[in-house]
């Protein structure tokens, strides 16, 4: 639309001190229980007989007993068969032994289930009715491990079914079962804001994080053509780093533009509604483009010109993403067309046909990717007034990308973008939505901007990416004091980011462009919104468009409002989905066998003068980390490597020095699609300015870090 230019925690372990951007989360016990765990006269009152062929009763709990002709069941547990006393001539079919447990008050997309099972005389599992893993025959125990989204299975709030269903060939059947499960309590709200202690040259707005772990800073406030890094300090403190002058564009000065951090480590900006060197204050949509290397000039970088798209004469302020497979995705606002680029912008190619209306003003969220060969991106239409081929007659029609073609996917439950109106200034306004965000548990977050018409609430919504299903979400309702209550909030146009233990962080604001500004988070697993209070309390001087989030590999959010205050949220709830952490399993082709969190015994090398290579899973994160829809895009799904000093045995005080913190430049990741699971992944890291010595190797994804590894630097 169109406007005016307006200490990180020390953890001591016996003698060796290790940095770590946020906590291990706390694993609360899931009440579930083994066959014949509780036996009560002859019968298992944990699991019921659901279903057996005829003329077997279900609907009962089976009986518990042991038998010479299977495994001898572990200490406490006993084979649960159909009928007590055992027969010998059961019939042959499905029998179907059902176990509940409930989560309520935990984090589904937290929960793990593991354990052993065993069957006869074949057998399979099954998570709330997907098949998550098999059993073992009558003689073996078959071990299973069971998380969230496996094979597209879901842990869900409240009470949830686990069935074994046991296929009987004959004669006898039973099935042994050995499990336990653990998740962690539903993350609560609320954190802290902190300035960086050194203020910028100008005033911030966008940013992108660098693969180095430096965060790149647009000035837009002043000369748009500068830039600028942010470096944490030596111990991996943002609030403590520094400002430093990078390379100027030449003839593009872009506000409100498209933007992505590529596989290779360079970044993408392309457009810009305003481009200040060339128009002024007026918008221009401009078609302008230009790629920055990070390393070029010894790491002050250059930025080069990126021709436009073949018969584009307009971007401004066009929505992005790196999909999956790695190429950059760049809309036409003014078309339903797409391009995209996997040579930095030196050529670009048609995508996404069949998109059913314009994209302007739209958000463009990746949907989980395990799968090498699909890549999905969600959209909320929002010019689908007469133009969507969807359902000309519907405001709620959204859409998914799939690999290279665009489908309709159904209504969300109410219309989320703010219908067209004209200003009291006579500009025109409206279509604007909020940011979406997707969740670890699969669910997309979507925020609404002021649907309907002017002085109404701000309403959201979700979307379950497995069942590609809508509900609706909660309203923005302010509770903070007498500056807010009464007033209609929304966010169109707006930053959300993901904090690490689930909860989204989001600036809203009432109707469009108005103030004055609030923050609101929502609670995982409860989807209640809660306001609470931005660095300056309710800020009367700023509307939800200003803001822009940035997630920190310590888990802490950025923010920046186009001033020279520039912010850090660091959330009280440290806690995450230690199943959503990366994990590591080569570096540079090298494994330590039986290698554990404190492995003394084993340093893989890493070289300083070399490219390296890491393997593993989850490089990419469970979302892009942030969003904002259209203007801006800062997602942050790649893998950033983290070195920490190994103090070791030098540790000689009561309170020794913090460790020495380094990051790597990571570049060429292997993929960029999100919430991978176990597709295996991997990326090449270069260490050319990190001394040489031993430190804990951690691939950080999203502010979450895994697959912690001693490493000596050489």
């Amino acid at each position: 639309m169109i406007r005016s230019i307006t200490k990180t925690a020390q953890v001591l372990a016996g003698t060796l001190l290790v940095i770590f951007a946020i906590t291990p989360a706390f694993a609360a016990k899931i009440t579930i229980y083994g066959t014949g765990a509780q036996v009560s006269a002859g019968k298992d009152p944990n699991y019921t007989l659901i279903s057996a062929p005829p003329p077997v009763t279900v609907g009962v709990h089976p009986c518990a007993t042991t038998n010479s002709n299977w495994l001898t069941p572990p200490a406490g547990l006993y084979w649960d068969v159909p009928y007590c006393p055992q027969s010998y001539t059961e019939p042959v079919g499905s029998y179907v032994y059902e176990t509940t447990f409930d989560l309520t008050g935990m984090v589904p997309s937290s929960a793990v289930l593991t354990g052993s099972a065993a069957a006869d005389d074949v057998g399979e599992i099954w998570l709330n009715g997907v098949k998550v893993a098999n059993t073992g025959g009558r003689l073996t125990m078959l071990p299973f491990t069971i998380t969230h989204g496996l094979n597209g299975a879901e842990f869900k709030k409240g009470l949830n079914k686990l069935d074994f269903v046991v296929g009987n060939g004959q004669s006898i059947t039973g099935v042994l079962v050995q499990i336990r499960g653990t998740a962690r309590p539903i993350p609560q709200t609320g954190g802290t804001w902190q300035p960086v202690g050194t203020q910028p040259p100008c005033g911030i707005g966008a940013t992108l994080l660098l693969t180095d772990g430096r965060v790149l800073a647009h000035c837009e406030t002043a000369n748009m053509l500068n830039w600028y890094t942010l470096s944490p300090d030596i111990n991996g403190d943002y609030a403590s780093g520094t400002w430093a002058p990078v390379a100027s564009l030449t003839n593009y000065s872009p506000l409100y533009f498209a933007s992505a951090v590529l596989p290779d480590g360079k970044v993408l900006v392309e457009g810009g509604e305003y481009n200040p060197i060339a128009c002024g204050s007026s918008p221009c949509w401009t078609a302008n483009g230009a790629l920055f290397n990070p390393i070029a000039n010894g790491g002050f970088g250059k930025w080069t010109s990126v021709s436009p798209p073949p018969g584009w004469s307009n971007i401004g302020d066009a929505q992005s993403v790196v999909l999956p497979s790695g190429p950059f995705m760049l809309a036409n606002p003014f078309t339903n067309e797409q391009v995209e680029t996997t040579d930095d912008g030196a050529t670009w190619t048609p995508t996404g046909t069949l998109k059913h209306d314009r994209n302007d003003e739209e958000g463009w969220t990746l949907l989980p990717s395990a799968d090498p060969d699909a890549e999905y991106v969600l959209t909320v239409d929002t010019y689908t007034s007469g133009n969507s081929t969807c359902l000309p007659s519907s405001k709620t029609w959204s859409e998914v990308y799939f690999n290279g073609t665009w489908v309709c996917v159904g209504n969300t439950p109410q219309q989320l973008w703010d219908d067209p109106y004209t200003a009291s200034n006579g500009e025109p306004r409206g279509y604007e939505m909020g940011p979406a965000i997707l969740r670890p548990d699969g669910t997309v977050f979507q925020a609404g901007a002021n649907a309907h018409n002017l002085n109404s609430q701000g309403t959201s919504a979700f979307f379950d990416s497995y069942t590609l299903q809508w509900t609706a979400g909660p309203s923005f309702i302010c509770t903070l004091s007498i500056g807010c209550l009464g007033t209609n909030f929304d966010i169109a146009d707006g930053p959300a980011a993901l904090l690490p233990n689930g909860n989204v962080l989001m600036m809203a604001s009432p109707d469009e462009d108005l103030t004055p500004s609030v923050f609101f988070e929502l609670q995982y697993v409860t989807d209640q919104l809660v306001s609470f209070n931005g660095p300056h309390g309710i800020d009367f001087n700023t509307s939800s468009y200003y803001g822009h989030m940035l997630v920190l590999p310590t888990g802490q959010i950025l923010f920046t409002d186009f001033s020279t205050d520039v912010e850090i949220y660091t959330a009280n709830d440290k806690s995450y989905d230690t199943v959503s952490a990366p994990a590591v399993t080569a570096i540079n082709g090298s494994t330590c066998s039986g290698n554990n969190y404190w492995n003394y015994f084993c340093a893989l090398p890493v070289h300083n003068s070399s490219p390296n290579t890491i393997t593993g899973y989850r490089f990419n994160g469970m979302s892009q980390g942030a969003a904002y829809g259209d203007d801006y895009q800062s997602a942050t799904n790649y893998p950033l490597v983290r070195l920490t000093e190994n103090q070791g045995f030098t540790i000689c005080c009561t309170n020794p020095p913090p460790p020495k913190v380094y990051y790597c430049r990571t570049h060429d990741h292997s993929w960029m699609g999100v919430a991978t699971q176990k597709l295996p992944v991997s990326t090449n890291f270069d260490c050319p300015t990190v001394p040489k010595g031993q430190y804990y190797l951690e691939v950080v994804a999203n502010g979450i870090s895994g697959g912690s590894n001693l490493v000596n630097v050489q």
